[in-house]
């Protein structure tokens, strides 16, 4: 079930239910406008029996109780703490009062417990909502069963049949908040105090962190500062001091950071199979961090599994980035000694090739094992082999009973693209009697179809020896982690830079992948060099024709601006310049004929000698703009002039006093970019500027010179 802002009614049927000719299941939700991740059940049973003393289910919900401001209590484990409200309508169908009526939610799982709401006395006929509990009681992502029972005093007979059940999974929570003011940006993060926020990923298999990823929000104060955190699972800093503190302790915030995403670059830091925690703390009050809407569609932070590529649970604003150290191929083969019937005698010995020897062995129910075990009954085995590395293999064992049916496979189907249930598998089997089959997931046939990619397994037995068991584990082939890919990004500094870089490393789907980079023109490599600022999109195709699709962004500051003015037309030149972009503060140097001195400023004057002058402009991350300006220096002796003026007050509110000026001489006045605003001639020595809005202005006498104004 989707995430949806307003209310929704979604409604399935409900087939076999004894004595009934139709009914449904409908289900009315929402996530209220502030998050959703949907919410997906499974396996729902109802039950209902009839009593002198019913207490009955009738309806639950489960309800987002998340405040407006919840963003702000994110817990460091996302999944393992959304906040929901679990209430039931219990309702008493039967014909006497129930004392002490009360809803009663157990779940099992990852993690096992149970809640009770409050109880009172229900009387026939009567319905409420009674509140169980206030949080989705689970310990990070896996599958669960939840069960609501309605009981209380005095019922006649406490059976199932008063019990809803149901089973749901805990996936990778993405946050967003919905019907902001200014969508674009999603939600930030900033409770206005220091804080910890992590996020919690396991590794099956050992890998290398190289740098970590956090959205800054642009609320974030210039100058704050964070921490960079890799936690173990006992909350130790696994980053080693080998950098100074300032690449990882006290990593500054500069305004280039802000509404962004960064990438830190941390010591190679080498992580044993394992849960951790990657995030930041806050050392002041004022770090925000967030997410855009289109960065939560893309998948910033991917690790390797040991099987493969996964994706990590993550925040969306919060990405730890590894090498990718693909575990090397590995392969279990087997031979068995087959059971007598219905005798615990059969024999398993396995061997693993590949990999880094020696190698570990668990067989599920048993616990560590060598490379055989006896005294098996029939069945199927899970066998997990464990290298030195850390990296893993599973697989079945088939063990059947000597003289059982022999179980011969007929066709096999992999499944094309993660997610399609495409798969197929046909067996056969032969024996003195009719063949019954048995497959793991419940079917019955001979065949199964529509399948995902996995392992299944099936049991035949033959009606006339009905206590001799054949076994056969056979593997669906197909793409066991969804299609996606990891990036390395090497950034830009400047505008006009052209040294960026993009490395893909495709994860999931099958090998071997193709790439299509737009714009046109790029090579179909899966890395592309040499790149500057820019969206670049990517459809990357694997060999059975699925299409993952990925934008990435190569962004820079804009680039400097200088909108200056040359004034040279009075008897010593000036050039007059209003700077943007970049990022500030500024730094100038300016060069000109007949060993002009570099002052240092963005503005010069008394510029005596004609000829062509240079500014170079560099801002605080070392990027420039040159600039060159031809001034004709002095225009004539007649026009040079040798009045000195004054103005003040400078900056001024409304009104300047002019001194120094000859009455009726003629000005004007203009803004940053040149344009006239009013022209006149002096009369007296107040003008009145009131009706200008604030900012730079440049005030031109004729003859005499220029001065810049600032209006506040």
């Amino acid at each position: 079930i989707a995430p949806s802002i307003h209310p929704r009614h979604v409604v399935y049927p409900a087939h076999m239910l004894d004595g009934v000719a139709s009914a449904s299941v409908a289900f009315g939700y929402s996530d209220g406008g502030i998050w959703g991740s949907g919410l997906a059940l499974d396996n729902l049973r109802f039950y209902e029996a009839a009593h002198q003393r019913d207490a009955a289910i009738t309806r639950f919900r489960i309800n987002g109780s998340a405040p407006e401001n919840y963003y702000r209590q994110i817990p460091q484990q996302h999944a393992a703490a959304t906040p929901l409200r679990i209430t039931a309508e219990i309702a008493n169908r039967g014909r006497q009062p129930v004392a002490q009526a009360h809803v009663e939610v157990e779940w099992a799982g990852r993690a096992r417990g149970n809640a009770t709401s409050q109880g009172d006395t229900l009387y026939p006929g009567e319905m409420r909502w009674d509140t169980a509990t206030y949080y989705l009681p689970t310990e990070g992502k896996g599958n669960y069963r939840m069960s609501i029972t309605a009981v209380g005093d005095g019922i006649d007979e406490y059976t199932v049949d008063d019990t809803l059940q149901w089973e749901f999974m805990v996936t990778d929570s993405v946050y967003r908040k919905q019907g902001d003011e200014t969508p674009h940006e999603g939600y930030w993060f900033g409770p206005g105090v220091a804080y910890r926020l992590t996020s919690e990923f396991e590794l099956a298999g050992p890998d290398t962190a190289t740098s970590i990823s956090i959205w800054i929000d642009r609320h974030t104060k210039t100058g704050a500062s964070i921490e960079l955190l890799l936690l173990d699972e006992f909350f130790q800093n696994k980053i080693p001091a080998v950098f100074p503190d300032s690449f990882y302790k006290k990593v500054k915030i500069r305004a280039q950071d802000k509404g962004r995403w960064n990438t830190w670059r941390i010591p190679s830091t080498g992580l044993s199979a394992g849960k951790y925690r990657v995030g930041y703390r806050a050392i002041s009050d004022s770090v925000f961090v967030g997410v855009g809407d289109q960065i939560t569609e893309i998948a910033t932070a991917r690790a390797n599994l040991g099987q493969g590529w996964g994706a990590i649970e993550r925040m969306p604003f919060i990405g730890i980035n590894l090498r990718g150290e693909i575990c090397q191929p590995r392969q279990i083969s087997f031979t068995s000694k087959p059971a007598s019937c219905g005798v615990a005698d059969g024999v398993l010995r396995w061997q693993t090739t590949g990999g880094s020897a020696p190698y570990q062995y668990f067989l599920r129910d048993f616990g560590a094992v060598t490379d055989s075990i006896t005294g098996l009954k029939a069945g199927v085995y899970h066998l997990t082999s464990i290298d030195n590395r850390g990296c893993y293999t599973d697989t079945l064992l088939s063990l059947g009973d000597s003289g059982s049916p022999f179980i011969q496979l007929v066709s096999l189907k992999g499944e094309t693209c993660f997610g399609d249930a495409n798969g197929e598998i046909i067996v056969t089997a032969s024996g003195a009697g009719a063949i019954s089959y048995y497959w793991s997931n419940g079917s019955i046939d001979s065949s199964l179809t529509s399948i995902r990619a996995g392992n299944y397994s099936i049991v035949a037995i033959d009606a006339t020896f009905p206590n001799c068991t054949s076994v056969a584990a056979i593997e669906v082939p197909g793409p066991r982690e969804p299609f996606a890919i990891q990036r390395q990004i090497e950034g830009l500094k400047c505008y006009y830079d052209s040294l960026g870089s993009i490395s893909l490393v495709p994860g999931g789907g099958t090998s071997p992948y193709s790439f299509q980079w737009q714009p046109s023109g790029l090579p179909s490599e899966a890395a592309q060099n040499h790149l500057r600022r820019g969206i670049y999109s990517i459809v990357i195709t694997d060999a059975n024709m699925c299409v993952y699709h990925d934008t990435v962004e190569l962004s820079t500051p804009d680039t400097i601006k200088s909108n200056a003015r040359v004034i040279d037309s009075l008897a010593a030149g000036q050039i007059i310049t209003a700077v943007s972009g970049g990022v500030a503060p500024y730094s100038f140097s300016w060069a000109g004929p007949g060993g002009y001195k570099n002052p240092g400023t963005p503005d010069i004057g008394n510029l005596i000698v004609q000829g062509q002058y240079q500014l170079t402009i560099t801002d605080s991350i070392g990027c420039a703009l040159i600039e060159n300006f031809d001034v004709g220096g002095i225009v004539g002796v007649q026009e040079k002039g040798t009045t000195k003026f004054e103005v003040y007050p400078n900056p001024f509110h409304q009104k300047i006093v002019v001194k120094g000026i000859v009455p009726d001489t003629e000005f004007s006045l203009t803004d940053i970019f040149g344009r006239t605003l009013t022209t006149g001639h002096l009369h007296k020595e107040i003008l009145d500027f009131a009706y200008l809005p604030a900012g730079t202005y440049f005030l031109l006498f004729k003859g005499v010179g220029a001065v810049k104004l600032l209006k506040e």
